[in-house]
């Protein structure tokens, strides 16, 4: 089935990971934060990834900043993101340097995979961001 692009409008595949066109991830492929932990599982269904089986990656729009700093002197970006019921941590390593460029209360665009963040004996869900920008 073909979709309209949400960025340069080109039609791609809906199964596509990436728009031929201008590079921008599929948006139809995009998971609401409220299915990670069913998302993690069916992942695991999926495993071992690597060159040849790629990790999925999912697109999530308009998240709200709760928080966010630099970790390890700088090299990494730690986030708190909301959508309209749920709250997610997001770890973006080597982002560190785009600290700067968001608020809290900024509304973001971002693309990464899901995983389970074992810190302290505690799991939780985050997103491991592979690119983010400010929602339009």
């Amino acid at each position: 089935m073909k979709i309209k692009c949400d960025y340069c409008g080109a039609y791609i595949n809906d199964t596509d990971e990436r728009c031929s066109n201008c590079g921008a991830v599929n948006s139809h492929l995009q998971r609401n934060a409220n299915e990670a932990p069913k998302t993690i599982e069916e992942l695991k269904l999926l495993e071992p990834f690597g060159d040849s089986n790629k990790e999925p990656l999912f697109v999530y729009k308009n998240l709200k900043i709760d928080s966010i700093r630099a970790l390890t002197e700088g090299k990494h970006l730690k986030l708190t993101l909301r959508d309209i019921n749920y709250r997610i941590n997001a770890i973006g390593f080597n982002l560190g340097y785009l600290v700067d460029e968001y608020r809290i209360g900024d509304k973001i665009d971002l693309v990464g995979t899901i995983e389970i963040n074992s810190f302290n004996g505690i799991e939780s869900i985050q997103l491991n961001i592979k690119d983010i920008m400010k929602s339009f």
